[in-house]
Protein backbone atom coordinates (compact mmCIF):
# COMPACT_ATOMS: atom_id res chain seq x y z
CA UNK A 1 0.00 0.00 0.00
CA UNK A 2 1.18 3.49 -0.97
CA UNK A 3 2.19 5.43 2.10
CA UNK A 4 0.75 9.35 1.91
CA UNK A 5 3.59 11.36 1.41
CA UNK A 6 4.25 14.45 3.91
CA UNK A 7 5.68 17.44 3.04
CA UNK A 8 7.72 17.24 6.10
CA UNK A 9 8.96 13.79 5.55
CA UNK A 10 12.48 13.82 5.51
CA UNK A 11 12.69 10.52 2.88
CA UNK A 12 11.12 13.10 0.65
CA UNK A 13 12.55 14.44 -2.23
CA UNK A 14 11.61 17.71 -4.63
CA UNK A 15 12.24 17.34 -8.46
CA UNK A 16 11.13 20.62 -10.22
CA UNK A 17 11.31 20.89 -13.70
CA UNK A 18 12.65 24.43 -15.46
CA UNK A 19 12.50 25.83 -18.97
CA UNK A 20 15.66 27.94 -20.20
CA UNK A 21 15.22 30.18 -23.18
CA UNK A 22 17.86 28.83 -26.11
CA UNK A 23 16.69 30.62 -29.22
CA UNK A 24 13.52 31.01 -31.66
CA UNK A 25 11.45 28.31 -30.65
CA UNK A 26 14.06 26.12 -28.94
CA UNK A 27 14.38 25.29 -25.11
CA UNK A 28 16.46 23.45 -22.68
CA UNK A 29 14.64 21.46 -20.51
CA UNK A 30 15.99 20.99 -16.84
CA UNK A 31 14.46 18.34 -14.38
CA UNK A 32 16.77 19.15 -11.35
CA UNK A 33 16.37 16.82 -7.63
CA UNK A 34 16.92 18.36 -4.68
CA UNK A 35 16.06 17.41 -1.01
CA UNK A 36 16.11 20.95 0.21
CA UNK A 37 14.23 22.52 -1.82
CA UNK A 38 14.14 26.15 -0.03
CA UNK A 39 17.74 26.28 -0.23
CA UNK A 40 17.65 25.70 -4.08
CA UNK A 41 15.07 28.08 -5.19
CA UNK A 42 16.91 30.79 -3.21
CA UNK A 43 20.10 29.09 -5.38
CA UNK A 44 17.67 29.16 -8.86
CA UNK A 45 16.21 32.97 -7.74
CA UNK A 46 19.82 34.52 -7.54
CA UNK A 47 21.87 32.82 -10.13
CA UNK A 48 18.74 31.79 -12.84
CA UNK A 49 16.18 34.45 -12.64
CA UNK A 50 15.18 34.13 -16.25
CA UNK A 51 14.38 30.22 -15.62
CA UNK A 52 10.81 29.32 -16.45
CA UNK A 53 9.52 27.33 -13.74
CA UNK A 54 7.05 24.41 -14.98
CA UNK A 55 5.90 21.37 -12.98
CA UNK A 56 6.84 20.42 -9.21
CA UNK A 57 6.75 16.60 -7.65
CA UNK A 58 7.88 15.40 -4.24
CA UNK A 59 8.74 11.29 -3.95
CA UNK A 60 10.65 8.92 -2.16
CA UNK A 61 12.78 6.65 -3.99
CA UNK A 62 11.68 2.83 -4.46
CA UNK A 63 15.20 1.78 -3.23
CA UNK A 64 16.50 3.67 0.12
CA UNK A 65 20.03 2.96 -0.79
CA UNK A 66 20.66 2.19 -4.52
CA UNK A 67 17.62 4.29 -6.11
CA UNK A 68 17.05 6.27 -9.08
CA UNK A 69 14.32 8.54 -10.52
CA UNK A 70 14.21 8.09 -14.40
CA UNK A 71 12.28 10.21 -16.97
CA UNK A 72 11.14 7.75 -19.38
CA UNK A 73 10.86 8.74 -23.22
CA UNK A 74 8.87 6.92 -24.78
CA UNK A 75 6.53 7.21 -28.34
CA UNK A 76 9.08 9.52 -29.96
CA UNK A 77 7.19 9.38 -33.24
CA UNK A 78 4.08 11.27 -31.72
CA UNK A 79 6.46 14.27 -31.11
CA UNK A 80 7.41 13.87 -34.68
CA UNK A 81 4.33 13.67 -36.12
CA UNK A 82 3.57 16.94 -33.73
CA UNK A 83 6.44 18.66 -35.65
CA UNK A 84 8.36 18.97 -33.11
CA UNK A 85 11.58 17.62 -31.93
CA UNK A 86 13.10 16.18 -28.17
CA UNK A 87 16.42 15.21 -27.81
CA UNK A 88 18.13 13.79 -24.30
CA UNK A 89 21.59 15.00 -23.84
CA UNK A 90 22.18 12.00 -21.95
CA UNK A 91 20.66 8.72 -21.34
CA UNK A 92 18.99 7.39 -19.80
CA UNK A 93 17.49 10.67 -18.26
CA UNK A 94 18.28 9.00 -14.41
CA UNK A 95 19.32 10.76 -11.89
CA UNK A 96 20.96 8.62 -8.42
CA UNK A 97 20.06 8.93 -4.97
CA UNK A 98 23.81 9.04 -4.00
CA UNK A 99 24.39 12.22 -6.35
CA UNK A 100 21.30 14.33 -5.05
CA UNK A 101 22.46 12.92 -1.42
CA UNK A 102 25.89 14.61 -2.64
CA UNK A 103 24.68 18.44 -3.45
CA UNK A 104 25.49 21.32 -1.33
CA UNK A 105 28.87 19.64 0.24
CA UNK A 106 31.83 21.44 -0.13
CA UNK A 107 32.55 19.89 -3.68
CA UNK A 108 29.61 19.58 -4.98
CA UNK A 109 28.10 22.93 -5.84
CA UNK A 110 25.80 22.29 -8.82
CA UNK A 111 22.38 20.07 -8.40
CA UNK A 112 22.20 17.16 -10.43
CA UNK A 113 19.80 17.44 -13.49
CA UNK A 114 18.47 15.84 -16.37
CA UNK A 115 18.56 17.91 -19.63
CA UNK A 116 16.21 17.35 -22.93
CA UNK A 117 16.12 19.81 -25.73
CA UNK A 118 12.95 20.86 -27.33
CA UNK A 119 12.71 22.40 -30.53
CA UNK A 120 10.84 22.72 -34.16
CA UNK A 121 11.63 24.00 -37.17
CA UNK A 122 8.77 22.30 -39.05
CA UNK A 123 6.85 24.55 -41.30
CA UNK A 124 3.45 22.94 -40.25
CA UNK A 125 4.30 22.28 -36.54
CA UNK A 126 1.13 21.82 -33.56
CA UNK A 127 0.89 25.43 -32.15
CA UNK A 128 1.06 23.83 -28.33
CA UNK A 129 3.47 20.68 -28.19
CA UNK A 130 2.49 18.55 -25.10
CA UNK A 131 4.36 15.21 -24.67
CA UNK A 132 4.37 12.80 -21.73
CA UNK A 133 7.32 11.23 -19.66
CA UNK A 134 6.30 8.77 -17.31
CA UNK A 135 8.37 8.35 -13.90
CA UNK A 136 10.76 5.38 -12.79
CA UNK A 137 12.23 4.60 -9.75
CA UNK A 138 9.66 6.58 -7.36
CA UNK A 139 6.97 6.85 -5.05
CA UNK A 140 4.74 9.75 -5.95
CA UNK A 141 1.47 10.80 -6.62
CA UNK A 142 2.63 12.16 -9.84
CA UNK A 143 3.10 9.21 -12.06
CA UNK A 144 4.33 11.68 -15.38
CA UNK A 145 5.78 14.79 -15.89
CA UNK A 146 4.87 16.83 -19.20
CA UNK A 147 6.65 18.43 -21.81
CA UNK A 148 4.64 21.20 -22.73
CA UNK A 149 5.36 24.37 -25.22
CA UNK A 150 3.85 26.90 -27.29
CA UNK A 151 4.69 27.93 -30.96
CA UNK A 152 6.58 31.36 -31.03
CA UNK A 153 5.78 33.25 -34.25
CA UNK A 154 8.30 36.41 -35.04
CA UNK A 155 6.11 38.97 -32.70
CA UNK A 156 5.90 36.37 -30.00
CA UNK A 157 9.71 36.07 -30.08
CA UNK A 158 10.77 39.53 -29.90
CA UNK A 159 8.71 39.70 -26.03
CA UNK A 160 8.73 36.11 -24.84
CA UNK A 161 11.88 37.36 -22.58
CA UNK A 162 9.92 40.11 -21.10
CA UNK A 163 8.11 39.80 -18.25
CA UNK A 164 4.18 40.16 -18.61
CA UNK A 165 3.96 43.90 -17.17
CA UNK A 166 6.72 44.88 -19.91
CA UNK A 167 4.78 43.12 -22.39
CA UNK A 168 1.60 44.07 -22.13
CA UNK A 169 3.25 47.82 -21.80
CA UNK A 170 4.74 46.94 -25.03
CA UNK A 171 1.64 46.52 -27.06
CA UNK A 172 1.84 48.50 -30.18
CA UNK A 173 -0.87 50.53 -31.81
CA UNK A 174 -2.20 48.84 -35.24
CA UNK A 175 -0.23 51.79 -36.56
CA UNK A 176 2.85 51.08 -34.99
CA UNK A 177 2.37 54.04 -32.20
CA UNK A 178 3.22 52.73 -28.77
CA UNK A 179 1.01 53.71 -26.01
CA UNK A 180 2.12 56.48 -23.58
CA UNK A 181 -0.39 56.27 -21.27
CA UNK A 182 -2.70 53.59 -19.65
CA UNK A 183 -5.73 55.70 -20.76
CA UNK A 184 -4.63 55.78 -23.93
CA UNK A 185 -6.39 53.19 -25.75
CA UNK A 186 -7.13 53.86 -29.26
CA UNK A 187 -6.12 51.72 -31.77
CA UNK A 188 -4.71 49.09 -29.81
CA UNK A 189 -3.48 45.74 -32.03
CA UNK A 190 -5.75 42.91 -30.24
CA UNK A 191 -3.82 40.33 -31.47
CA UNK A 192 -0.62 41.22 -29.70
CA UNK A 193 -2.97 41.36 -26.74
CA UNK A 194 -4.21 37.90 -26.98
CA UNK A 195 -0.41 36.51 -27.64
CA UNK A 196 0.60 38.29 -24.48
CA UNK A 197 -2.43 36.35 -22.42
CA UNK A 198 -1.28 33.51 -23.66
CA UNK A 199 2.09 34.24 -23.04
CA UNK A 200 1.09 34.70 -18.95
CA UNK A 201 -1.38 31.44 -19.34
CA UNK A 202 1.80 29.53 -20.28
CA UNK A 203 3.92 30.78 -18.05
CA UNK A 204 1.80 29.82 -15.11
CA UNK A 205 0.66 26.64 -16.77
CA UNK A 206 2.16 24.19 -14.16
CA UNK A 207 0.97 26.60 -11.16
CA UNK A 208 -2.54 26.58 -12.60
CA UNK A 209 -2.66 23.27 -13.05
CA UNK A 210 -1.46 22.27 -9.76
CA UNK A 211 -4.31 24.47 -8.40
CA UNK A 212 -7.18 23.13 -10.77
CA UNK A 213 -6.45 19.61 -9.02
CA UNK A 214 -8.21 19.60 -6.00
CA UNK A 215 -11.09 21.94 -7.38
CA UNK A 216 -11.96 20.41 -11.09
CA UNK A 217 -15.80 19.95 -9.81
CA UNK A 218 -15.97 23.45 -8.43
CA UNK A 219 -13.64 25.31 -11.08
CA UNK A 220 -15.86 23.83 -14.25
CA UNK A 221 -19.19 24.48 -12.83
CA UNK A 222 -18.63 28.07 -12.65
CA UNK A 223 -17.02 28.23 -16.07
CA UNK A 224 -19.84 26.24 -17.66
CA UNK A 225 -22.10 28.74 -16.13
CA UNK A 226 -19.91 31.84 -17.68
CA UNK A 227 -19.97 30.19 -20.73
CA UNK A 228 -15.94 29.55 -21.10
CA UNK A 229 -16.05 26.02 -21.02
CA UNK A 230 -18.82 23.31 -22.96
CA UNK A 231 -20.93 20.78 -21.27
CA UNK A 232 -18.44 18.12 -22.49
CA UNK A 233 -15.52 19.50 -20.86
CA UNK A 234 -17.55 19.76 -17.48
CA UNK A 235 -18.31 16.26 -17.60
CA UNK A 236 -15.02 15.09 -18.53
CA UNK A 237 -12.66 17.45 -17.06
CA UNK A 238 -8.48 18.03 -17.45
CA UNK A 239 -6.22 20.66 -16.24
CA UNK A 240 -5.63 21.06 -20.01
CA UNK A 241 -9.01 21.00 -21.22
CA UNK A 242 -9.99 23.94 -19.18
CA UNK A 243 -6.93 26.35 -20.26
CA UNK A 244 -7.48 25.44 -24.19
CA UNK A 245 -11.25 26.33 -23.61
CA UNK A 246 -10.42 29.59 -22.32
CA UNK A 247 -7.29 30.11 -25.02
CA UNK A 248 -9.82 29.16 -27.74
CA UNK A 249 -12.16 31.77 -26.72
CA UNK A 250 -10.17 34.40 -28.40
CA UNK A 251 -10.11 32.91 -31.91
CA UNK A 252 -13.20 35.18 -32.86
CA UNK A 253 -12.78 38.20 -30.55
CA UNK A 254 -11.20 41.17 -32.21
CA UNK A 255 -12.68 43.61 -29.80
CA UNK A 256 -10.73 45.38 -27.21
CA UNK A 257 -14.26 45.12 -24.85
CA UNK A 258 -15.25 42.22 -26.07
CA UNK A 259 -11.27 40.56 -24.64
CA UNK A 260 -11.84 42.50 -21.55
CA UNK A 261 -15.40 41.03 -20.97
CA UNK A 262 -14.08 37.57 -21.46
CA UNK A 263 -10.95 37.66 -18.95
CA UNK A 264 -13.25 38.70 -16.44
CA UNK A 265 -15.87 36.21 -16.88
CA UNK A 266 -13.05 33.82 -16.36
CA UNK A 267 -12.09 35.47 -13.07
CA UNK A 268 -14.83 35.70 -11.67
CA UNK A 269 -14.99 31.93 -12.02
CA UNK A 270 -11.91 32.37 -9.37
CA UNK A 271 -13.39 34.70 -6.94
CA UNK A 272 -16.83 32.72 -6.81
CA UNK A 273 -14.68 29.90 -5.39
CA UNK A 274 -12.45 32.10 -3.62
CA UNK A 275 -9.41 31.04 -1.24
CA UNK A 276 -6.11 30.40 -3.41
CA UNK A 277 -8.43 30.91 -6.62
CA UNK A 278 -8.22 34.76 -5.88
CA UNK A 279 -4.84 34.96 -5.42
CA UNK A 280 -4.24 33.11 -8.56
CA UNK A 281 -6.70 35.40 -10.40
CA UNK A 282 -4.93 38.35 -9.04
CA UNK A 283 -1.52 37.65 -9.71
CA UNK A 284 -2.54 36.73 -13.23
CA UNK A 285 -4.54 39.72 -14.01
CA UNK A 286 -1.47 42.36 -13.09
Amino acid sequence: VKAKLRMNDKRCYTGQVYYERKGYNTWLMKFIVVRDIDAFVKYISTKYPKFEEDQTIRFTFLDPVDGYVELVLENRDQVISQGWSIEPHVEPLRLMKRDIDLYGSHDIKLPPSCLLSVWTESSNPKRRFSHPLPLSGIDSNTRKIYIHRYLETSSTSEITSLEPEQQIRNIKHEDGATPNTDTDRSHIDTSQMIKCIELVMEKNHAKLCRLFKGSLKTLTDELLEAGIIPRHVQTNPTDDTIINCFLSGFVFKDDLEEIEEYCVKFFNAFYEIGGQFVDAANKIKK
